[in-house]
This record gives C-alpha cells, sequence and structure tokens, in this order.
C-alpha cells in the first residue's frame, strides 16, 4: 500500500525534476490516519529538517508494525466454544488486510509470503 505509494511518487517527481530536498513537503497532505499521525508526530523545526528519507521510513515502519499485528492474528485464530463457525469467518479479514500490507495479489506472491514465514519461524 504505502511501498508502492513512495515508489510511484518517486518516478513522478523525478520525472518532475523536483529537488529531493522537498519531496517531504510534498508527499505531507497525502497522508491520512497512522501515516498522518507519523509525519505531524516528526520533528520540522528550522534547525532538524526532516529529510524524505526520513518520513518514508518512519512511515514504513509504522504499517510494518500494523501488518505484523494482523498476521499475528491470522495466525494465533483457533475456534473457541462458543463460537460458530460464521464468526470464525473474521480470521478471512485479517488475512486479507495482511496481504494488502505485503503487496500480495498473485498466487506466487502468496507462495513466497508463506514460505519465507515458516522459513523464519523455524530459525526460532
Amino acid at each position: 500500500m504505502w511501498k508502492t505509494f513512495f515508489t510511484h511518487f518517486e518516478k513522478l517527481t523525478g520525472q518532475l525534476q523536483r529537488s529531493k530536498d522537498n519531496w517531504y513537503f510534498l508527499i505531507q497532505g497525502k497522508f491520512v490516519g497512522k501515516a498522518q499521525e507519523v509525519y505531524f508526530s516528526l520533528s520540522v523545526t528550522a534547525e532538524d529538517i526532516v529529510s524524505y528519507n526520513d518520513v518514508k521510513m518512519a512511515v514504513l515502519q509504522a504499517y510494518e508494525l500494523i501488518c505484523e499485528t494482523y498476521r499475528q492474528k491470522f495466525r494465533s485464530c483457533r475456534k473457541s466454544d462458543d463460537q460458530t463457525h460464521l464468526e470464525l469467518a473474521h480470521v478471512e479479514e485479517n488475512y486479507s488486510i495482511f496481504c494488502s500490507f505485503q503487496e500480495v495479489s498473485e498466487f506466487n506472491q502468496l507462495r513466497q509470503l508463506i514460505l519465507v514465514e515458516e522459513f523464519k519461524r523455524y530459525l526460532r
């Protein structure tokens, strides 16, 4: 989601030959929700100008944490005795959100994501 945004933004501003020194300022109006909170939490005083790369990394790190939360919810979900199978179906929502954060849209991407996750699990 945000990875795609930043890639597109960098390509577009590069084509327009905009100075990278001002990129952090150009993107501020595009942020909503968590990304907006992250942007405004960064210091932008005259003495301590935030770079575009600082903004980009802060936003991506914030969403990585959110992504990990949905991954954990999906992987740890179990049906309780008082829960119907239909109620358990909400696990699909966690899965969908996790996949969208990972930008998985094709089977091979999903396969690779699962293999990497399982490999990491074996290393623990």
